[in-house]
């Protein structure tokens, strides 16, 4: 496993319905932060819209198959490549994740979708 830091990462659950992901992004080893997010969704679920998820449908997440979607040093940086990433995929990220998002860049984000 990767163990990179400064990345975005897209984690998937084993059984879903839904079809949906959640983007997020981590200063941390990748490491580091699936043991938080393994931890909040049995502790503390109200920390991030994965555990949320998780504490509330009895979904399993496969932490063992999570892609690294880019890597970024700066952290405003990574924070945009966030939300172009949680809008242009079905997350279940919260809508606040991309609160920050420009409507001129979400616009384009759907042109490129077409």
């Amino acid at each position: 496993m990767a163990t990179r830091q400064n990345q975005l990462n897209d984690y998937h659950p084993e059984q879903y319905s839904e079809h949906q992901c959640y983007v997020g992004q981590s200063g941390q080893t990748l490491n580091k932060r699936l043991v938080l997010h393994k931890s909040d969704a049995k502790l503390r679920p109200d920390r991030c819209a994965l555990a949320q998820h998780v504490f509330s449908t009895g979904h399993n997440m496969c932490f063992d198959n999570v892609e690294i979607l880019d890597t970024e040093k700066n952290l405003t940086k990574r924070k945009f490549l966030e939300m172009c990433y949680i809008t242009q995929n079905n997350t279940m990220n919260s809508r606040t994740d991309v609160n920050n998002l420009s409507n001129i860049y979400s616009f384009l984000l759907t042109l490129d979708e077409r």
